[in-house]
């Protein structure tokens, strides 16, 4: 009977710790000016236009990268947050960018419905996916990254996030 107790205190404690280490997990990782090192992607997006674009275009702005999909729910929620801080801080040079997961069509009817009035790119068969594994990611949705005006990448987030992480990295580079 100890050893069913002892069993199962185990499993609990462990089922703790996974609880505890999953949270830290999706913070807001804040990198440190000097240590950024990542660079905004020379991948060319697809955008709904029916042009291209590559992230670049938007250099010398504080960019934020949403990588996104229509059914993600956590995605949807984050959505509106987005676009009222990006309207927020339009003058301070904020942009925001969305890179949809989801066919041409699937985004389209979103975007139209939601009024995202933000650049929204595709990120087509393998591009998005393969920059994500670059970053660490296997492709969990959504993933938010935020670049300051040089380029480098100075926050990313897995997961939802939350108005005041976003605010809290904006701040860290403005």
């Amino acid at each position: 009977m100890n050893k069913l107790w002892l069993t199962a205190a185990l499993a609990i404690a462990g089922m703790m710790l996974g609880w505890q280490v999953g949270l830290h997990r999706n913070d807001v990782s804040l990198t440190a000016e000097s240590q950024a090192s990542t660079r905004l992607p020379d991948t060319v997006w697809q955008n709904l236009d029916g042009g291209q674009n590559q992230l670049g275009d938007w250099r010398d702005k504080i960019l934020l990268v949403n990588h996104w999909a229509t059914w993600c729910e956590p995605c949807r929620e984050e959505i509106p947050m987005f676009m009222s801080v990006q309207e927020q801080y339009a003058e301070q040079g904020i942009e925001l960018v969305g890179i949809a997961h989801d066919g041409e069509e699937e985004v389209r009817r979103y975007v139209d419905s939601m009024g995202m009035d933000y650049p929204q790119l595709l990120a087509g068969k393998g591009e998005g996916q393969k920059w994500l594994a670059e970053l660490g990611n296997n492709g969990s949705l959504p993933f938010t990254l935020i670049f300051d005006r040089q380029g480098y990448l100075r926050a990313k987030k897995l997961g939802r996030m939350s108005e005041s992480e976003l605010r809290k990295a904006i701040e860290s580079i403005l």
